[in-house]
């Protein structure tokens, strides 16, 4: 009986988490396309971990809703989420999350290949940071000090304890390891051991406002956390250090 797939599509808070539950189903349905002569071995391929990478392995803030996926880039990403859709639409699981298939089709849009990934200069981050209203500085600064998913940052924030913090030398760091879910890891966060003071008295307005207010231009809460990542490999960190603090998994 079909029940417009609220069974199979319940019980997930994050668009991930369930991709995750399909993930077998969809390499079976892919791999009956490639057996059919529809899809090549290499697109499937290519279509799977593109958005393994998207949805899990690389995974930055939780898609909660269809317009999460609003700013995706890449044409195997964006191709690979649309088989995604198809696949479900073939064992009828029609609302994922609660939203008709056709909204989260409409924000996934087939963009051309080559789509450059946007790492924002020191001079640009800078600038936003001067132009970032006062009441969302504090959280500006905390997602360039510890280069966290902002998802993570957020609700770490929300139960800030300064007697939690742990302090070596100049450094700084607080348990994350409760905020981990799937692939996305998350250890310690990392700040100055003097920015304690100034993350003790933050105001927490929504996560919309403040994403919205800490964007300018190429600029944005994601994209801060690719800066921290040019960050770390312009100063020698290795990738393996950087996977850990940025809570990336391996």
């Amino acid at each position: 009986m079909n029940n417009g797939g609220l069974t199979e599509a319940s019980g997930f808070k994050t668009f991930n988490e369930f991709y995750e539950s399909q993930r077998d189903g969809f390499v079976k349905w892919l791999e009956s396309r490639v057996t059919a002569g529809d899809l090549s071995d290499r697109s499937m391929k290519d279509y799977l971990s593109a958005v393994d990478r998207y949805l899990v392995k690389e995974a930055e803030d939780d898609i909660t809703k269809p317009l999460d996926f609003r700013d995706m880039g890449g044409d195997k990403q964006t191709r690979g989420i649309k088989n995604f859709f198809n696949y479900l639409e073939d064992i009828e699981i029609e609302n994922p999350l609660e939203y008709p298939l056709e909204k989260w089709r409409k924000n996934v849009k087939i963009r051309k290949s080559g789509v450059v990934e946007i790492y924002p200069s020191n001079e640009e981050s800078i600038e936003a940071y001067s132009s970032c209203p006062q009441e969302f500085k504090t959280f500006f600064k905390a997602l360039v000090y510890t280069g966290n998913r902002f998802s993570q940052l957020y609700a770490a924030l929300q139960n800030f304890n300064p007697e939690e913090v742990t302090i070596i030398g100049d450094v700084a760091h607080i348990p994350s390891a409760s905020l981990s879910h799937g692939t996305k890891r998350s250890y310690r966060l990392f700040f100055p051991a003097a920015f304690i003071p100034e993350l003790s008295r933050i105001t927490l307005l929504s996560e919309d406002l403040t994403k919205k207010g800490i964007l300018h231009d190429r600029v944005s809460a994601k994209t801060i956390r690719k800066w921290s990542l040019n960050f770390f490999v312009e100063n020698e960190v290795s990738e393996s250090i950087a996977d850990f603090v940025q809570g990336r998994a391996r």
